[in-house]
This record gives C-alpha cells, sequence and structure tokens, in this order.
C-alpha cells in the first residue's frame, strides 16, 4: 500500500507543476504477456503466454502542437507460463501471476489527419514496475478442474527468485478521435524488460 501512496504523491506533484497545457485521462486494457524461454524445449501446444488487466491514468503536458512528455502511472497483470527456476513434483502444468504497479516516463507524437477528426500516435519511454503480489496456479493433467493456488512469500528463501523491481522500454500506436473535449482512442502498446 506504501507503493500506491508513493506514486499517488508523484501523480499529484507532477499535475501541481504543470501549466494549463496538461492532459488527463485514464485508459484501461487487456493485455498478453509473452515470456522467452531461449533454447528450451517446449511440451507440444504448450501455453505460452499469460492474459491480464490493466488500468493506467494519463498525465501529459504539451511542449508544441504535436508533442508531448508524460507520465502513465497504473496497474498491470503480468506473468509467465511457468514458474521461473521451478520443477514441479507433479505431473501438471503451472503459471505465475504477478501484480504489478507500473510507472512509465513517456514522449507523445500525436498527428492530426482529415482535418482533425481523426488522429494518430506514437510514444516510446523508460518505466519503471514493482510487484505488489504475486501467486501460481497449478493445474492437473488427470483432472482439469482441479486446480491448485499459492501466494507467493517473497521472504521465503526457497521460492524461485523473481525480481520485484523491474524495468523497460515502453512503445505504442495510437488511433483517436476527437468528440468536444474528448479524445476516444484504441492503442497498441508494447513493453520490452529489460
Amino acid at each position: 500500500m506504501k507503493n500506491v501512496f508513493l506514486i499517488l504523491l508523484i501523480f499529484s506533484g507532477y499535475l501541481s507543476m504543470q501549466s494549463q497545457s496538461v492532459i488527463m485521462g485514464v485508459k484501461g486494457g487487456w493485455s498478453e504477456r509473452w515470456r522467452d524461454y531461449g533454447d528450451a524445449v517446449l511440451p507440444e501446444n504448450a501455453n505460452t503466454s499469460i492474459n491480464g488487466a490493466n488500468i493506467s491514468f494519463i498525465i501529459q503536458t504539451k511542449l508544441k502542437r504535436n508533442l508531448a512528455i508524460g507520465i502513465e502511472p497504473g496497474y498491470m497483470k503480468r506473468g509467465a507460463a511457468c514458474v521461473p527456476g521451478w520443477y514441479p513434483v507433479f505431473f501438471g502444468d503451472s503459471e505465475l501471476h504477478l501484480n504489478q504497479i507500473e510507472l512509465p516516463f513517456m514522449v507523445f507524437y500525436t498527428k492530426e489527419l482529415f482535418d482533425n477528426k481523426f488522429n494518430v500516435g506514437v510514444n516510446l519511454g523508460y518505466g519503471v514496475s514493482h510487484v505488489q503480489s504475486a501467486h501460481t496456479l497449478q493445474f492437473m493433467n488427470d483432472d482439469v478442474d482441479t486446480v491448485f493456488r499459492q501466494d507467493i512469500d517473497f521472504d521465503d528463501l526457497l521460492i524461485p527468485q523473481i525480481n520485484r523491481i523491474d524495468h523497460g522500454i515502453h512503445s505504442g500506436l495510437t488511433i483517436g478521435k476527437g468528440i468536444c473535449v474528448f479524445n476516444i482512442f484504441a492503442s497498441l502498446e508494447f513493453i520490452t524488460v529489460l
């Protein structure tokens, strides 16, 4: 909870320093996360992605007509289709789910099209994230209805190493339509963890 408070403090401090050209909003979506398993041999039809919801606040300030900088503090559910470094002692599959708070710093470029009826944009930035909580799901092969959930205790030395603080490059493409003072948009975003 104290990490959420810290992000809100940064959020309100950023707002108080800006002028009238501040853009604020909220965005939400559905994400799919793939982990790079390198040269590991995966079972046939192995599911290697994790799906999850995300929500972020948008805070931008315009530098020029088409150029802005900003932050997008938010929540994202991430994970992996198996627990890193962990070999189960049962016949089944496992998933690792992470609940993360993230704070990307972004540069945005937007261009209006068709007499300002639509806009397209690109963004690029760097972000950090912190894992607030995590759990594993273990699925038994012989009984598809049997799922075991185990919360991860980060102080337990027997749990495989999970980085609680992460960082990476954020990028994205958007297309939007201005309606009155609002901009309704669809976005395709990529995060590459370093």
